[in-house]
């Protein structure tokens, strides 16, 4: 499997810097609009998302030759990792969600490259499968990874910057990286050279 990794960075200009105030100072006039909304709904009988339920195993997604299940690891066991300064976090400086839940995957069968090993909770299924990123040791940064659709393993696609991510698809074949850093934004697109066999004859 061959993909093409075409790599971008976008300076943040000082407006941006000063809309990013404002709209944070805007966020406090959004909080108590959001809280009465919520009591609008329990009034009303409406079920709002619960949060993810942490240190329990869920089904995550079915393949046709295998199934993945997710954990979401307690905010202690979080924290104790973050502290520990073990793995390459973003850097508490960046923009926005700098952490988020660490997820732990496991895989029946068995895929051994997944474990012991941390990923952030963003990820993005797609016709070859499902991407996820994988937080590396300290100094290491982070690894774009590929659970494909058809075969039980993990496929190192690219290296990413240690930033908050974002997953987006792009067209059939190609999805985009978004990074937000403290002093630009990194765009990171991927593309599978062969994605047509690939579906086609059923390959990986």
């Amino acid at each position: 499997m061959e993909f093409e990794v075409t790599e971008n960075f976008y300076k943040y200009s000082p407006w941006l810097k000063l809309w990013e105030v404002i709209r944070g100072l805007l966020m406090l006039f959004y909080v108590p609009i959001a809280y009465g909304k919520h009591l609008i709904h329990k009034k009303r009988g409406i079920e709002e998302p619960k949060p993810r339920e942490q240190d329990v195993w869920h089904n995550h997604i079915e393949f046709d030759t295998y199934s993945l299940e997710s954990l979401a690891l307690s905010n202690d066991e979080s924290m104790q990792l973050l502290e520990s300064e073990t793995l390459d976090f973003p850097d508490w400086k960046d923009w926005d969600d700098s952490f988020r839940f660490l997820l732990k995957f496991r895989s029946q069968p068995e895929i051994e490259a997944l474990n012991n090993t941390f990923f952030d909770e963003i990820d993005l299924n797609t016709e070859i499968g499902l991407f996820l990123i994988r937080i590396n040791k300290k100094g290491k940064g982070m690894t774009l990874c590929l659970l494909p659709s058809k075969k039980p393993e993990l496929i190192e696609v690219a290296k990413l910057k240690p930033l908050s991510w974002i997953m987006n698809p792009v067209e059939s074949g190609t999805i985009e990286l978004l990074g937000f850093g403290d002093k630009g934004k990194f765009r990171t697109e991927i593309k599978l050279t062969k994605i047509n066999s690939i579906l086609n004859k059923n390959e990986v």
